[in-house]
């Protein structure tokens, strides 16, 4: 279940919106951000892909400071 964070442009916490998908998706988090990115961009929201794309990549980074072994 995804939970409900809204669209590309609303002006995001990237951090706490980050956080959000990893309680919610665990390892698909940064996936799931990434395929709202590409939905977004497909409907031509370029702020909101981009937005989404930097949610994707905090993703990555909070999950790798919780494991760096990975």
């Amino acid at each position: 279940m995804q939970p409900s964070i809204g669209g590309g442009s609303a002006g995001l916490d990237i951090g706490k919106t980050a956080a959000s998908l990893i309680r919610h998706h665990g390892r698909k988090a940064a996936k799931v951000a990434a395929s709202r990115a590409n939905k977004l961009a497909e409907e031509g929201d370029r702020e909101g892909a981009m937005e989404w794309l930097r949610i994707s990549e905090a993703v990555l980074a909070m999950s790798k400071a919780q494991n760096p072994a990975s």
